[in-house]
């Protein structure tokens, strides 16, 4: 996946998260947000402190940032199909 940036669309891509071998000893409030939030779609939130293209990012969700922060290999980017924004 290229690089995030601030504003991007994306949606947590379950599988990928939860094939993580590790996925079993995360905490449980990571657990129970990313199940409860496997159909959301973000906006992303790029931090400076990792660097100008990061591979680690947060997200907001209408507004509230999540408080969680996300490898974007376990997102999946949300594109807009501009021919229904012209509608």
């Amino acid at each position: 996946m290229e690089y995030l940036k601030s504003v991007d669309k994306v949606k947590l891509n379950i599988q990928a998260i939860t094939s993580d071998p590790d996925w079993n000893k995360k905490q449980k409030s990571y657990r129970e947000y990313c199940m409860s939030h496997a159909d959301d779609v973000f906006i992303v939130v790029t931090d400076s402190k990792f660097g100008n293209e990061p591979s680690i990012v947060c997200l907001t969700n209408n507004g509230v940032d999540s408080g969680w922060y996300f490898y974007i290999g376990d997102l999946i980017e949300v594109k807009e199909n501009p021919s229904l924004l012209e509608g």
